[in-house]
């Protein structure tokens, strides 16, 4: 009699326990709760997820411009040829994995080639969304640090570390430029201000 009393009182707490953790992921399931000040709930956050992205149209491509200049093959670039005219360039001596630290990038109004060790497939998915969805014109390319430290010399880049990308630490002063950046196939063209 007595293993029943403790097999009750087991089963009893193990559902008391269940029944928490449901109600816990439903409450972090569920939208937050409108404020009722039109102010704070018009700024609630909404996600986007990758099968919305993919359905976005794609933002229709610049007026060709010859690529002339500095050149540079790299494995990881957008499928579609590319070109940024006036383009800031941002060299980051390290790896760039994060969305955030593409946040002080986005402060910039000027297409954007961001050049990197390497990125990660979050870093690809906001660049597509951000490109598609607000027309926002940055490239990231993946390159060795001798290609890298070239780019930097050519477009007068002061190189970043990911820390100051992940501080937001991203001075104007330290930012090179190019009169145009083209892409295809595999090969960055860089033409130099």
């Amino acid at each position: 009699m007595g293993w029943l009393i403790g097999a009750l009182i087991v089963g009893t707490a193990a559902l008391a326990v269940a029944f928490a953790l449901d109600r816990r992921a439903e409450r972090r399931a569920e939208q937050p709760p409108e404020t009722g000040d039109a102010r704070l709930d018009q700024h609630r956050p909404t996600y986007v997820t990758a099968a919305e992205i993919a359905r976005l149209e794609p933002p229709t491509e610049a007026d060709p411009t010859p690529g002339v200049g500095y050149a540079i093959n790299s494995a990881t670039l957008w499928a579609n040829p590319a070109v940024l005219a006036g383009a800031r360039v941002v060299v980051v001596d390290g790896p760039v994995t994060k969305e955030r630290e593409l946040y002080p990038i986005h402060a910039l109004r000027e297409p954007v080639l961001l050049v990197a060790e390497q990125h990660s497939g979050e870093v690809s998915d906001a660049v597509t969304a951000n490109a598609k969805a607000l027309r926002r014109m940055l490239l990231v390319v993946s390159a060795s640090a001798e290609v890298r430290a070239a780019i930097a010399s050519a477009t007068g880049a002061n190189p970043l570390r990911p820390s100051d990308l992940q501080a937001g630490f991203v001075p104007d002063e330290w930012l090179g430029r190019a009169a145009s950046v083209t892409a295809r196939s595999g090969t960055v063209e860089i033409s130099p201000d």
